[in-house]
């Protein structure tokens, strides 16, 4: 059997590719180990390896301890991607992860519309982006878009505070509700980027 290598997620690992691992390595005699990154507020896990992502020193001691044998690293769920952010400028650079730019534009709505819209605009849906209540954009929504509309927040994932308006009052309705929630469950669920609502 050959050296043992390590297999990284960030945050979580599904039952079922943990699962799909186990098999795999059997099959093929590998000399696999799945480790779990999590933060210290996190609850344990089977596989889990605690580090500070706020804290250089541990991410630092985490790959000098694990970095060479280290086959793999990744993040499984949306909300796990800022996780990985924190570590990817630290990680070695024979350990292929995308760019921290890259994992922004692929979960912060408007900075993933703003890069679409810049690449081709035909494959762009019109947007709004409200940085808080304003009846005057309502308005700009209603004079160029078709209702229904989708109201969704910027910075949050597993579609949290995402909701179609099929009309004006509806939307104002949404919009007024969204913001005096936004910047909580932003706070909570450690949203990306700057709290702010897409229409």
């Amino acid at each position: 059997m050959k050296n043992k290598k390590y297999i990284v997620f960030v945050g979580y690992i599904s039952k079922r590719t943990a699962g799909l691992i186990r098999i795999y390595k059997k099959l093929h005699n590998k000399n696999w180990e799945i480790i779990v990154l999590r933060s210290p507020e996190m609850k344990p896990h089977k596989y889990g390896v605690t580090i500070d992502f706020d804290d250089a020193k541990s991410i630092k001691k985490f790959f000098h301890e694990y970095g060479k044998e280290i086959f793999s690293i990744t993040a499984q769920t949306e909300d796990s991607i800022s996780l990985f952010k924190k570590i990817i400028p630290y990680t070695p650079k024979e350990i292929f992860t995308p760019t921290v730019k890259s994992l922004l534009l692929c979960t912060e709505k408007t900075e993933m519309r703003r890069a679409f819209r810049k690449y081709d605009k035909s494959i762009t849906p019109k947007f709004y982006i409200f940085r808080d209540y304003s009846d005057e954009k309502i308005q700009k929504v209603v004079n160029t878009l078709h209702f229904p509309v989708i109201v969704k927040p910027s910075g949050l994932s597993a579609s949290m505070l995402v909701q179609a308006a099929y009309y004006k009052e509806e939307l104002e309705s949404i919009l007024k509700k969204s913001f005096l929630l936004l910047k909580k469950v932003h706070k909570e669920k450690k949203g990306r980027g700057t709290p702010m609502i897409l229409v």
